[in-house]
């Protein structure tokens, strides 16, 4: 409420444009059976980088990936602190995952600007 006090919301219409994106997209997508998605944030002290954290409530070791919209430059395995623990091998937009029985994983990602 209070930032609703110091800044109100204001709704502005625009009309049609060109853009460079499609008229659906989606930002990321995640694949693998069971695995699921318990938090998608801006990375704390590293601006322009994302954190997405992933955990797998099977008894089994899932395989799945993450599949941005844009190319990843780069990403990293890190612990729940955010420090970066191993690099990993971004394969354009995709970032394929392996993700340990009863394992929550955080992924540091930087995407191509």
């Amino acid at each position: 409420q209070a930032e609703d006090l110091n800044l109100p919301l204001e709704a502005a219409q625009a009309g049609p444009h060109k853009g460079a994106l499609p008229k659906s997209l989606s930002f990321f997508q995640l694949r693998g059976d069971n695995l699921q998605i318990t938090a998608f944030k801006q990375a704390e002290d590293q601006p322009g980088r994302l954190i997405v954290r992933l955990f797998n409530p099977t008894n089994e070791s899932v395989d799945g990936s993450l599949s941005f919209a844009f190319d990843i430059k780069k990403a990293w395995l890190t612990n729940l602190n955010e420090d970066v623990r191993d690099e990993l091998a971004p394969q354009g937009k995709t970032l394929p995952l392996t993700v340990g029985e009863k394992k929550i994983v955080t992924v540091l990602v930087e995407l191509q600007s």
